[in-house]
């Protein structure tokens, strides 16, 4: 029925046919586990981007903050001096009017914290 000669070249045939699909298995995990890697790859690379992108724009926000709360913080030292100056100026006049004893204050001093209301409600509109 069956000879050696033939059982010994059917299982040659089918190890060598086992070994080329094994092969090719192989070469297909390897070019799957390939492809993954550079998938994994450009994800990467696209995510490392838009985070350089991201803090550039937030240090972009930040500097524009840091400057406007310079010049908001110029605006209001500025104005603390005006206001000090305007004290200063206040305290010489009322320095200079005349010391009257009596129930009060006197016209001139009224007169003087009347004017100083005066300019502060008009500088402030």
């Amino acid at each position: 029925m069956f000879s050696t000669a033939r059982i010994s070249s059917f299982v040659v045939q089918t190890v060598i046919a086992l070994l080329v699909i094994s092969g090719l298995v192989m070469t297909t995990i390897l070019s799957i586990r390939y492809l993954t890697d550079q998938a994994a790859i450009g994800r990467d690379n696209y995510w490392k981007a838009e985070i350089a992108r991201s803090e550039a724009e937030a240090a972009r926000t930040i500097i524009e903050q840091m400057k406007l709360a310079q010049k908001e913080d110029q605006k209001a030292q500025a104005e603390i001096k005006r206001l000090r100056d305007q004290l200063d100026n206040l305290e010489k006049e009322n320095a200079k009017l005349p010391d009257i004893f009596g129930s009060g204050i006197d016209r001139d001093r009224t007169r003087l914290l009347n004017n100083h209301s005066l300019t502060d409600r008009s500088h402030t509109n």
